[in-house]
């Protein structure tokens, strides 16, 4: 089969249809086909053939409150017809709500879309779990449940600053918040098979949606200025004007300037397994972000070495790495002007840690 160099339209061959992509023609994949067989029509903007008896009206009304009390819908909108309302954000067509309103509003959204929720998992190795739960009910139940969750799952630290005790969870609640919203913002929600899912490990938490990355983006673009594309553009508008997400693509870069802040490693940004994941590692020296400093493979094995035992003397690095004594006072030396080691103790009473955040 032959793709036409100009040829734009649908093609149709034995049950496939093909694009054409550089010098080349290719099957079109599911998700980019349903695009353009839906013209542009997005699942959130898909009517159903629910009415306002569906809505929570309470959800709707504290939505309202919220978006006037932070400016962004006029103080006119608290206590306006719901009906007109939510025409006004084009999520009610002809007296008929659509998939995105009854997600964001609807009072039992699983009733229709079974698998529009939130799976958390607590593990204490990566194949035994220690908890297992469920955020469901509309967008910000699912979002409140979720961050809930979470805090349980997480430990906290305690750091004294003017006499006064505060508490440091392992990731920043302003992270979590985002990559939940995140997720429930741009995943494929016309994969109905799927659900959000949150996993809480010892060293990391893996957060993982249904379907990759709207056209047009890349994960190396996230972690620079980017244009915001979203795949539900009605949802995104109202978490917008709810305060959770601004308009200009700036949520990944936050993510990663708040990790930085507190001295942990920036988020990683995957597509993998048909979808969208967020890894947030507690621990800041990893082998991956080791190599990213430039590292040397011993000073590397030095590294988590010191991690694992705690502590680490220039005769046991010297020995795990085959290195002379002064080879192993230049790497180790090295190690603590980048900050990555302290040395404490004296002479022979010489030994290097992990420096701590």
């Amino acid at each position: 089969m032959t793709v036409d160099k100009f040829q734009y339209q649908l093609i149709s061959y034995k049950g496939q249809y093909w694009e054409r992509v550089g010098t080349t023609g290719r099957r079109m994949s599911q998700a980019h086909l349903r695009e353009r067989l839906m013209q542009a029509k997005t699942w959130d903007a898909l009517p159903t053939e629910y009415g306002l008896d569906q809505i929570d009206d309470a959800m709707l009304d504290r939505f309202v409150n919220e978006a006037v009390r932070k400016e962004r819908l006029p103080k006119e909108s608290v206590g306006e017809n719901h009906e007109t309302l939510l025409e006004k954000l084009n999520l009610l067509v002809n007296g008929k709500l659509t998939n995105g309103a009854l997600l964001l509003f609807g009072s039992n959204p699983q009733r229709y879309f079974v698998n529009l929720q939130i799976r958390l998992g607590r593990f204490k190795t990566p194949t035994e779990i220690d908890d297992d739960q469920w955020a469901d009910g509309n967008v910000f139940y699912q979002l409140e449940q979720a961050l809930a969750t979470l805090r349980q799952y997480l430990s906290v630290r305690y750091k004294i600053e003017t006499a006064e005790r505060a508490d440091v969870p392992e990731y920043p609640i302003t992270v979590l918040r985002e990559a939940v919203v995140n997720a429930l913002m741009h995943r494929d929600y016309f994969n109905i098979a799927q659900f959000i899912q949150i996993n809480a490990y010892e060293d990391h938490l893996w957060i993982s949606n249904p379907g990759g990355l709207p056209e047009g983006l890349t994960v190396g673009d996230l972690k620079k200025d980017h244009m915001s594309i979203g795949r539900n553009p009605l949802i995104a508008r109202v978490l917008r004007l709810a305060g959770y997400a601004e308009e200009y693509g700036t949520g990944t870069l936050r993510m990663v300037e708040e990790m930085r802040k507190v001295g942990l490693p920036e988020p990683e940004f995957k597509e993998e397994m048909g979808g969208f994941s967020v890894y947030l590692y507690k621990d800041l020296y990893t082998e991956d972000y080791l190599i990213e400093l430039g590292l040397s493979e011993r000073q590397i094995t030095g590294v988590l070495r010191a991690k694992k035992l705690g502590r680490l003397t220039n005769k046991e690095y010297r020995k795990l790495v085959d290195l002379s004594d002064e080879g192993a006072r230049v790497d180790l030396g090295d190690l603590v002007r980048r900050g990555l080691f302290e040395q404490r103790g004296k002479g022979r009473n010489t030994f290097y840690v992990l420096r701590q955040s």
